[in-house]
């Protein structure tokens, strides 16, 4: 369920920039939609990251986030890191399909 959480928070951050500033709404409501409670988002959300982080190399981490080594990402950051890069990728797309 932690990567459906992921993906739809993704998703849900690149569609409105309002969760941006109101990311406990996101929790609320990634949670509404799985049927689920805010907390069980919140901690699988964080545990999946402690994952990645744990699993990935460190170098990969602080190339892709532009972190130092010491640094980990939040979820906060995470998410909206990605979000930012698909909808770059996505209007790249675009203007080179004109």
């Amino acid at each position: 369920m932690a990567y459906e959480y992921l993906t739809s928070a993704i998703e849900m951050v690149n569609r409105n920039s309002y969760y941006i500033r109101n990311f406990n709404m996101l929790y609320k409501d990634i949670a509404w939609k799985f049927e689920t409670d805010t907390l069980n988002v919140r901690w699988s959300l964080s545990k999946l990251l402690s994952i990645m982080y744990l699993n990935t190399e460190d170098e990969i981490i602080q190339t892709y986030f532009n972190l130092k080594h010491y640094e980990k990402p939040s979820v906060k950051a995470f998410i909206m890191y990605v979000a930012k890069k698909i909808d770059y990728e996505d209007s790249l797309e675009e203007k080179m399909s004109v």
